[in-house]
């Protein structure tokens, strides 16, 4: 059980984001430099924007009122989904943060933009933000300031009373041994534990991790429940499970796994609605509503059936208004 304690507006935020039985079901549509590249925009760059915003604001339609929350990106569609009506009004809201964790790694896919901050996001009424790292526990110097970036951002979040939602991916810091190779997927257990006992203690709400192990290298269910229960035992705080992208049949697999182990819900994004993404459009209603929707469904059954309780690892003690939430 963590120590952390919640304000009450803090608490509250993080139940407009979980359902009612208190488990996450967050549909992530954040992506931009990668998806501009998914839908191969730079045919024509100056309608790449409203391309964005236009396929974003239709998933959101399709699928919104199936989620808890949503996480949209300050640049293509936060505020377009909130002018437009397209996101549900009980459907909580996050967006990621933007800027640069020190030593050169960005907390957003290209680093380019400028930065959307605690403040930023407080001020539109989002459920949360969402903070990634590109993470190794034995960096170094590198590893002690990101760290100290996280505490940072944990200290800004407490201020304003805004969950973190904290996504440390795990990176390598062997040349010889590149994430996705068979070497680092050796490797690739022990650092996600590791991750979530060293960011889990600077105060994070809650984490958005990876599954722990690579399912491409090993394939024995009963080391994956192993390991998901390793995790599980080493956050001190709700986790919930990232899609990165993969296939959706083994990412429902592994989901269900990581629920039975201690998992508090999906924040889900390609493995949902990639072919959406690569669609023509005159196509895009038909993949919603035959591909995308069954896929969210899924996921939510799930989530409702085996995901434990977020508030079985946050503290229920609610502090006074004027009181910020202790590390």
């Amino acid at each position: 059980m963590s120590h952390r304690q919640l304000t009450s507006e803090k608490l509250r935020r993080l139940q407009s984001a979980a359902s009612p039985r208190g488990v996450f079901r967050i549909l992530a549509i954040d992506h931009r430099g990668a998806l501009l590249r998914m839908m191969d925009s730079h045919r024509d760059s100056q309608a790449a924007p409203e391309r964005v915003t236009r396929l974003k604001l239709d998933i959101v339609r399709a699928v919104g009122t199936r989620a808890t929350a949503i996480i949209l990106d300050p640049q293509y569609s936060a505020r377009q989904a909130i002018a437009s009506g397209a996101l549900p009004a009980r459907v909580g809201l996050l967006t990621p943060l933007d800027g640069d964790v020190p030593n050169g790694i960005k907390t957003s896919s290209d680093g380019q933009r400028p930065a959307w901050s605690v403040n930023d996001a407080f001020r539109i009424g989002v459920s949360g933000v969402k903070l990634y790292l590109s993470y190794h526990p034995d960096a170094g110097q590198r590893t002690a300031d990101q760290e100290e970036f996280v505490r940072s951002v944990v200290r800004q979040c407490a201020e304003l009373a805004v969950p973190l939602f904290l996504e440390p991916v795990p990176s390598s810091i062997d040349p010889a041994a590149p994430v996705g190779s068979a070497r680092f997927a050796d490797e690739r257990r022990r650092i996600v534990i590791r991750m979530v006992e060293r960011l889990g203690a600077l105060g994070p709400d809650v984490f958005k991790i990876p599954f722990p192990i690579d399912g491409q290298y090993e394939p024995d269910e009963a080391v994956w429940r192993t390991a998901c229960s390793e995790v599980n035992d080493a956050s001190p705080v709700p986790w919930t499970l990232l899609s990165a992208g993969d296939p959706f049949e083994i990412f429902a697999r592994q989901f269900q796994i990581a629920c039975e182990a201690g998992c508090s819900g999906f924040i889900a994004g390609r493995t949902l609605w990639s072919e959406v993404a690569t669609a023509d459009e005159r196509n895009r209603g038909r993949l919603l509503d035959e591909v995308v929707v069954p896929r969210m469904e899924e996921l939510n059954r799930i989530a409702e059936r085996f995901g434990h309780r977020w508030q079985d690892k946050s503290p229920q003690k609610a502090i006074g208004q004027n009181s910020t939430a202790a590390n």
